[in-house]
């Protein structure tokens, strides 16, 4: 007997349409829901519009009104809880331990804080607050739920002798939690995938599927030849003068460019400064995987702490998606945005029309996301680029620029090495201090590394 186990993050028809056709593809006798909110809103918007329900509706139904009734149940006595041992233990130790949090063997940490984090309630960061803890606590428990109710699927399925299936639609926030441990309990992941479904038999982490939906198509051949460079070199020229589309960002934060006074001139190789390009708070904050930094928040906090330790004066780039109201933009991301707006005492709206903006630190100051980046050469001259996991690291090495970013990122830590990595925040300081003792460009070997990036990542960048 087939079992056929759905997490959805929410009613979408379009992929109803694809769990009916898996469920006969794969002959599944019984269908079973993860999430219970969502199985429940759909249950009743059928039942109120007197049209076709899912799969078993009496069954999940059920079983969603007991899932929905024990997490009820359980936040009464859990709440309590998180907001005691938050009083008790030392922040940074209290959110390390769900960063590095198990559940049955399976690791959990980073699908839990992503989806914490990206909560319309948070700050989009780990904060000490009530609002905060009190997500972390609900999300936590539901977690628990839904993994022991998970847990008793997959034994029930062991029983029964039959095979299980899954299908989770997506692959980054809590929902990855549940892909590992239906996939490490030898269940079958179904994808529509390029025009197709595919039945993966072994996990896929959040970064390998990110690269092969977004990135990366194995099928396509690269050529590594002069034709192949010329095309590449067009691309990201076009990308750099924002002539050509590169899909990273909405329409309107594209074409949003600002003139820059080139009489101006801030000597960044003499000021031995940084560019940090920030990153968008709200969104997948650990898509290609964790290094030792809790979130982009801390990254971007000990960054800057750190350039000001070692005497580097650093200019903060804010992600163009962060000063362009669009659909796109999260409640948890303007939360987050006003909060940068009090620390640094900024007015962030003049960045609108200013390319450069201090702060009352005499080191740190704020960049125009609508600078282009061959302005930005011309303006300041060489600088170290920073970043987390952006594609700014293209454009930039690209540019001569030197660049750090981390290993859980979409770039290969062996093959480009056109960006020095660190994993560890030891190793985040050596290239810092590096950068700080000897400033310099990148070799001269760099923008063939760039080009071939360009080409290998056959999906993101659509060659002319």
């Amino acid at each position: 007997m087939n079992i056929f186990v759905i997490y959805e993050g929410g009613v979408i028809s379009s992929e109803r349409d694809h769990h009916k056709i898996v469920k006969e593809k794969i002959g599944a006798s019984l269908v079973f829901y993860l999430n219970p909110i969502v199985f429940l809103k759909d249950f009743l918007a059928n039942f109120k519009n007197n049209s076709e329900s899912c799969f078993n509706p009496l069954q999940n139904f059920l079983l969603s009104s007991l899932l929905s009734f024990i997490f009820l149940i359980s936040i009464l006595f859990t709440l309590p809880i998180f907001l005691i041992t938050s009083a008790i233990f030392p922040w940074e130790k209290y959110i390390y331990f769900f960063k590095n949090l198990n559940l049955y063997k399976i690791y959990v940490g980073d699908s839990l804080l992503s989806s914490v984090m990206r909560s319309r309630f948070s700050g989009a960061a780990a904060e000490k607050t009530f609002r905060f803890i009190i997500i972390l606590g609900l999300y936590t428990t539901f977690l628990l739920i839904t993994f022991t109710f998970s847990f008793i699927i997959i034994k029930f399925s062991s029983v029964l002798g039959g095979k299980m299936f899954h299908w989770v639609t997506d692959a980054i926030y809590i929902n990855n939690a549940f892909r590992r441990l239906l996939s490490h309990s030898n269940s079958v992941e179904a994808r529509y995938e390029r025009n197709k479904y595919q039945f993966n038999n072994l996990y896929k982490s959040c970064r390998d599927l990110e690269l092969a939906n977004n990135y990366i198509n194995a099928d396509q051949e690269v050529k590594y030849d002069q034709e192949g460079y010329r095309k590449a070199t067009v691309l990201i020229n076009g990308i750099i003068n924002r002539t050509e589309y590169s899909h990273l960002l909405t329409r309107e934060a594209f074409t949003k460019n600002i003139k820059v006074d080139s009489s101006n001139k801030y000597n960044i190789v003499d000021k031995k400064s940084v560019v940090l390009f920030m990153h968008r708070f709200a969104d997948a904050q650990y898509g290609f995987g964790v290094d030792e930094f809790l979130d982009i928040n801390e990254w971007q906090n000990e960054t800057i702490d750190l350039c000001i330790e070692l005497g580097l004066n650093v200019f903060i780039r804010p992600h163009p998606e962060m000063l362009i109201k669009t659909k796109f933009q999260f409640p948890s991301e303007l939360r987050y945005i006003d909060k940068l707006r009090v620390k640094h005492s900024i007015n962030l709206e003049l960045l609108n029309d200013e390319p450069v903006v201090g702060t009352l630190n005499k080191q740190v100051f704020f960049l125009s996301p609508f600078m282009n980046l061959k302005d930005m050469k011309d303006m300041f001259g060489m600088y170290l680029c920073i970043t987390h996991h952006g594609s700014v690291a293209v454009e930039s090495a690209y540019l001569g620029h030197r660049v750090i970013a981390s290993t859980a990122s979409p770039y290969d830590a062996v093959t480009d090495n056109f960006i020095d990595f660190y994993s560890t925040k030891e190793k985040y300081a050596e290239l810092l201090g590096d950068w700080a003792r000897e400033p310099k460009s990148a070799g001269e070997e760099t923008v063939k590394s760039v080009l071939n990036f360009v080409l290998r990542n056959n999906q993101r960048f659509e060659l002319p």
